[in-house]
């Protein structure tokens, strides 16, 4: 038997009373007896107050709650649930009062929270404001609490009570079926009366605004609305930026899904909130209209062009800033040797740089730039890139995403080659003898009826080995012998060659026609005029020529515009034993292993954003590409290529940042269509935009993310040495949709990592600042968040009974139907077992107090 009250709250009035008992004994405390009396008028009180609150003597197993009623009140039912209940038991709800036979019966009305609305004897009242959330675990958990079940207590605690769930089975927290099953465990049934709100409401709600998180100034970004409508219907939709009305569209919604592309240009810096809510005639639930997104908005990004001279670099420039894109265009030498003098731009582009001209020390700030601080490199091909640019063995072969590999060609068209080699004094030595080997490898690179030709020259000229066809007129063994014999004398004089050796390939045309000029030395004779109009000659006979300058002493400004002039390369050999190698890449270039020449049509492999908009029949063809191997497909992704499969465009992912190939050149000797092709500068400009960096990359890369009203910030701090910034103060400052502004502190929480999880109380736009204290540096970053509405407003029409039937399934509880609910609850009441009610017993006990209190107050004492 176990002892248990019904009006426990009576219990809190005991303090007051024996206050006011007190207060009234004060003025008679001197009088004898009267201490007495006052401490039987205490037991007197206690005892009435047992009497009042109800007690009950039950069996161990009855002392508890027998039946809790669950009734859903949130915002998906609303007062449904009350209805239901209301429309088989009455208005006001049964009334159960707690006798000798009858159990005790709760009500509990739940939402986000649970919380007890009716006491056994008392009428239920009518469902409170509806609430935006439902945890059916939380409500669950409760009920076994007031049973006396303690969820997960074991089978030890169970005893044959019930629960009573009136909802729409439909959660946005907790985990029901978890709870059911530990409330299965203790020997309590669920019973459940599923809430039809599958009504044909008419709702239209906006479900999703998806726009970039971090956009560049000036730049065009994609705006996505989603909604769903439950059934067709006119709407509106309008768009707004910052406050500021941008669009207003008509719209004639379909019944599901509905999804409103746009486009708009990103403004000044900063953060950018961009709203949408929908109008509908008739909507009945306003609270799903409405959605915002945040983006943050960058300064527009700076380009850097290093060119293979001043002026080569203008027409990626002008296309680039056409669509706001500022650049500045640099020579090789005046490119940062550290990192830190590349960091002020987003992007490199290489336009025909040999990686001869780059120092290692330029090499590997440019890799760290591109790896390290996620900045974006473009390649672009020409005569002096990729295998013909010596970039095979340096930091630029590793980030290419393409590989520095000619592919094995059956057959390949002739070439011709013309080495004019300075024989002057000051090749004596070292120099004429490395001269002589490089010159031999060329022949040995050379095919079978190839044309192979060597002219010696100083203030004279005398061919060493007449141009002549390798095999057919001259063989490997003539052709290294006439080489080994050259011997240096005289002056230096590299118009009469020049001139020579031109008219020697213009009356013996065969293939692909190459000359490589080299000297070390000042022409003694010609005006760089006269230079110019013997090379363009050259050029209309499809003469292409190199010019290679032996040592600073040469005159490297003549004989770079002679390469330019030629449409070939210039290259100096700042040391004689860098002689070899750049001979052999010249040769290797002009026998076309490494060059693919003859008009093709650039074909797209697959799918991606740098072609967005293209179809491969609007591509001009091109006159040639530099020959190199894709990459795997699991590692880069080969867009364009050529009809034979050669990659013309590849990118892919390296470390941070993007890099991009494009095997062709920029709109110079292999693409002349191209510089006419009205489309040109949009293909670039979508070719930078790929390779940027994420607007959102800089030092402290801050990251925001909202689950329900929760809202989780993280920051990771980055110094220059890529290493993480630790022990500084981060703060986020932000205001609220209402105006007012809040201030939450970001603890370090791993290495160069900040973060903190807090709630947010209101629905809608959050517009803060990010900022990093440390050693007396500041680092700040907006962020933007949105806190929407409550799934509870979605305006898909869901079905949870399936859940509730689980629930009832786990317990051994029962569906039940409207109409069966008030004989459940009647069947509990009469299922109790007989208890004994102690209150008249506690009155009688205060009733015989009661003399013996008066006549301790009145002296009254037989014996004396």
């Amino acid at each position: 038997m176990a002892l248990t009250f019904e009006r426990a709250w009576v219990f809190f009035l005991l303090p007051v009373l024996a206050l006011a008992l007190l207060v009234l004994a004060w003025p008679g405390r001197r009088r004898r007896g009267q201490g007495v009396a006052v401490l039987v008028r205490a037991i007197m009180l206690v005892l009435v107050a047992i009497a009042a609150a109800g007690p009950l003597g039950l069996p161990a197993a009855e002392a508890t709650a027998r039946q809790v009623v669950l009734v859903d009140s949130s915002a998906s039912v609303g007062t449904a649930a009350y209805a239901a209940l209301q429309r088989q038991l009455g208005a006001t709800g049964p009334r159960f009062r707690t006798g000798v036979s009858a159990p005790r019966t709760l009500v509990v009305q739940f939402a986000e929270q649970p919380h007890l609305v009716s006491a056994p004897d008392q009428p239920w009242p009518n469902a409170e404001d509806s609430a935006s959330g439902t945890n059916l675990e939380g409500a669950l958990r409760f009920a076994g609490q007031l049973l006396g079940a303690t969820v997960g207590g074991g089978a030890g605690a169970a005893r044959p009570d019930s629960i009573l769930l009136v909802s729409d089975g439909l959660a946005t927290s907790g985990d029901a079926l978890g709870a059911a099953a530990h409330l299965a465990a203790n020997g309590v049934r669920v019973d459940v009366l599923p809430v039809n709100t599958l009504t044909a409401t008419l709702d239209v709600g906006v479900e999703a605004l998806s726009i970039l998180p971090a956009v560049w100034a000036r730049d065009p970004y994609s705006v996505t609305v989603s909604l769903y409508a439950t059934t067709a219907t006119p709407a509106r939709l309008n768009i707004a930026r910052d406050g500021s009305a941008v669009d207003a569209l008509s719209l004639e919604l379909q019944a599901g899904d509905n999804h409103i592309a746009f486009s708009l240009e990103s403004d000044a810096p900063g953060l950018s909130t961009i709203s949408a809510w929908v109008s509908v005639a008739g909507d009945e639930r306003p609270q799903n209209d409405r959605l915002a997104a945040i983006a943050l908005v960058r300064a527009a990004p700076t380009a850097l062009i290093v060119a293979h001279r001043p002026d080569a670099g203008q027409r990626l420039q002008a296309a680039l800033l056409t669509h706001n894109i500022r650049s500045d265009v640099i020579e090789v030498g005046a490119f940062s040797r550290n990192v830190a003098g590349l960091l002020p731009y987003q992007l490199v582009l290489l336009e025909d740089v040999s990686a001869d001209l780059l120092t290692f020390e330029q090499l590997t700030a440019l890799k760290a730039y591109v790896y390290a601080h996620g900045r974006g490199l473009i390649v672009f091909g020409g005569p002096s890139t990729y295998t013909l640019g010596g970039y095979a063995g340096t930091a630029l072969e590793e980030m290419l995403p393409v590989t520095l590999e000619p592919p094995q060609r059956s057959e390949r068209p002739t070439a011709s080659l013309l080495l004019l080699v300075d024989q002057s004094t000051s090749m004596t030595g070292l120099k004429i003898q490395l001269v002589k080997e490089a010159a031999m490898r060329a022949v040995e690179i050379m095919q079978p009826l190839d044309q192979i030709g060597v002219l010696g020259f100083n203030h004279e000229v005398h061919w060493s080995v007449p141009l002549s066809v390798l095999g057919a007129e001259l063989s490997v063994r003539e052709a290294l012998d006439g080489i080994g014999g050259m011997t240096p004398s005289g002056g230096t004089d590299m118009l009469m060659p020049l001139r020579q050796g031109i008219a020697a390939m213009r009356a013996r045309p065969r293939g692909q026609q190459h000359i490589i000029l080299l000297s070390d030395g000042v022409s003694a004779e010609g005006a760089p005029q006269d230079f110019e109009r013997l090379v363009q000659a050259a050029r209309e006979n499809n003469i292409t020529i190199s010019a290679i300058a032996i040592g600073q002493d040469a005159d490297t400004r003549l004989m770079a515009q002679i390469a330019e002039w030629g449409q070939g390369r210039f290259r100096i050999a700042v040391r004689p034993a860098d002689l070899p190698r750049l001979i052999v890449a010249e040769s290797e270039y002009a026998s076309g292993a490494n060059v693919q020449r003859g008009l093709i049509q650039p074909q797209i492999l697959q799918p991606h954003p740098i072609v967005s908009g293209f179809d491969a029949a609007e591509f001009p063809r091109l006159a040639g590409h530099v020959a190199v191997l894709p990459r795997p497909v699991s590692e880069a992704d080969t867009v364009l290529v050529s009809p034979l499969g050669d990659p013309l465009l590849a990118s892919w992912q390296y470390g941070l940042g993007r890099v991009v190939a494009w095997t062709g050149d920029a709109a110079r000797e292999w693409s002349p269509g191209w510089a006419e092709w009205d489309q040109l500068s949009r293909f670039w400009v979508q070719m930078v935009r790929y390779a940027l960096p994420d607007p959102s990359h800089g030092p402290l890369l801050v990251q925001s993310r909202v689950t329900g009203n929760r809202v989780t910030i993280t920051a990771l701090a980055t110094g220059q040495d890529s290493r993480g910034l630790n022990l500084g103060q981060a703060r986020l400052r932000f205001l609220q949709p209402d105006g007012s502004s809040a201030q939450v502190s970001l603890p370090q929480s791993a290495p160069g990592e900040y973060a903190a999880s807090f709630g947010l109380p209101l629905v809608g736009a959050y517009n803060g600042l990010v900022s990093l204290e440390k050693d007396g540096q500041t680092w700040e970053v907006p962020v933007g968040f949105v806190v929407s509405y409550s799934p509870e407003y979605s305006p898909r029409v869901a079905d949870g009974e399936p859940t509730l039937r689980q629930i009832a399934a786990l317990t051994g509880g029962e569906v039940l139907t409207p109409a069966s609910v008030g004989q459940a609850l009647v069947q509990a009441r009469g299922a109790a077992t007989t208890g004994q009610a102690y209150a008249p017993w506690f009155l009688l006990a205060a009733a015989l107090f009661w003399p013996v209190e008066i006549a301790i107050r009145r002296r009254w004492r037989p014996w004396r």
